[in-house]
Parts: C-alpha cells; structure tokens; sequence
C-alpha cells in the first residue's frame, strides 16, 4: 500500500528536521504513543494503544532512521506488531524550504499489514492512516507554534508588561 502525502510547517527546514527525530516530540504526536524511546542513534522502539476499528489493540515496533542527508531528507524503515497483525515498510521523508522560515514536509511510504489489519481492506486502511497523519502532523505543528512563542526575543518582557508587572514587583 502507497501512502503519500505533505504538510507545510512555518520554520525553518533545520529546525523542523531536528524536532522530528526528537522522541519527546514524537510521543506527543504520534496518535496512541505511549512510550518512545531512542534506542540507538537512529533508532526508536515504539508502544502504542490505539482504538480504531479494527486496529484496536496495543502495538510495539521501532523506526530507524537510514540515508541521512541532512537538512534534505532521510528514510524511514517502520516494523511493528500487535495482537491485530503487522505492519512494516519504508519511506522517504524530504524537507523542502520554501524560504527560510517555511518548510514543506513531504512523505512516500510503501506499507505492508498483514493479520486482522489485512483484513479490513486497503481503502479503509488507507482512510485510516490518513487520519492518524493528519493528527500527527497537527500536534507537530502545534508543539513548534508554542515552541517559538515560549523562545521569541522580549516574549517575558511583553508578558511582564501586559500583566502590569516591573522588575521592583
């Protein structure tokens, strides 16, 4: 199964490629992840718990990250299992700059499932997926917005002034 897809992040291609291989980043985002941890330099072992139709169920698995060609793109190879089947595949992530401050994230992934996941069809699978990467990519952008707010220059002292509070008080 093919999956595909692009996403466009208001920072850098630097910055965004670093938040993607952070664990801390990943387990906020990534839809059911209990636990994420860096296992090695480039690679993560994975538990989730997921609740959708028929891939209900807790999965393990790692991703390792191959082919570095940093900032530009890397490849993903993805295995994880559970009581509902398999899944295992890899993929191409590419980050693109679209200027400085903005970058269009892009994705080509060839999947295999097997099991009961199999079993519900391709389509619904593909909708599924589809929707655990739009989640994922959302929180993503979502935990690099707050990330620059927190570290914008002045961004306390703007506070400080809009609470009515001074150095003496």
């Amino acid at each position: 199964m093919k999956i595909k897809n692009y996403y466009e992040f208001q920072v850098s291609r630097e910055e965004l490629w670093y938040h993607f291989l952070t664990p801390e980043a990943l387990r906020a985002s990534i839809p059911g992840c209990k636990k994420i941890d860096l296992i090695d330099e480039n690679t993560y072992k994975a538990e989730l718990s997921l609740g959708i139709a028929a891939i209900k169920g807790n999965y393990t698995g790692t991703v390792q990250i191959t082919d570095k060609m940093f900032p530009h793109q890397y490849k993903m190879v993805v295995e994880g299992n559970g009581a509902s089947g398999f899944v295992s595949g890899e993929g191409l992530i590419e980050f693109e700059a679209k200027n400085p401050t903005a970058t269009v994230l892009r994705y080509d992934f060839d999947i295999m499932v097997g099991g009961k996941i199999a079993a519900i069809g391709q389509r619904m699978i593909g909708g599924i997926s589809k929707i655990m990467a739009e989640q994922f990519f959302k929180e993503m952008d979502k935990q690099l917005k707050l990330k620059r707010a927190e570290y914008q220059p002045g961004f306390f002292e703007k506070l400080k002034r809009i609470m009515g509070k001074t150095d003496e008080t």
